[in-house]
């Protein structure tokens, strides 16, 4: 007993069909939270996002475009481009890109910088601690350089 290809087709693609839809039900009748919106009521990524910043907690990243002394800086944040004002006042800690101890005196305008601390309901972080100048490390598997010559040929 033979049985024709295109009933097989068809009634393949009215099995996905009809999953792709019981699927769309099951979602909405759970009620579901879409990535932003979690971030956004968490204070992380997203729409609303307190201080432009970071998950549980508060923060920004980007650069400074300017700083009073050491009571306070203005960031701006890489990912909104909005300003992030960032109070100095409770003495947080500064390290360099490398991770060695540096201080509020050496952050200068224009210079990247990662803010952690709490973020008040006027957007303003209060930093515990600022990463001046981070580095990223290279596109290599593990965080390391690499670097490709003529032939395509990919080191370490």
């Amino acid at each position: 007993m033979k049985r024709d290809p295109i009933v097989m087709v068809v009634a393949a693609i009215l099995l996905v069909g009809l999953g792709f839809v019981g699927g769309m039900q099951v979602q909405k009748s759970l009620g579901s939270k879409t990535a932003s919106t979690t971030a956004a009521t968490s204070g992380g990524y997203g729409p609303g996002g307190s201080g432009g910043g970071f998950r549980h907690g508060g923060g920004t990243f980007g650069t400074v475009s300017s700083i009073n002394g050491t009571t306070s800086m203005v960031v701006a944040n890489s990912r909104t481009g909005a300003n992030v004002t960032v109070s100095l006042s409770g003495n947080p800690t500064v390290t360099d890109g490398t991770g060695a101890t540096s201080s509020i005196s050496a952050i200068a305008t224009g210079d990247t910088v990662i803010v952690m601390g709490s973020t008040g309901s006027d957007g303003t972080v209060t930093a515990t601690s600022i990463r001046l100048n981070p580095t990223f490390g290279g596109g290599a598997p593990g965080g390391g350089s690499s670097s490709t010559d003529s032939s395509g040929t990919v080191t370490q």
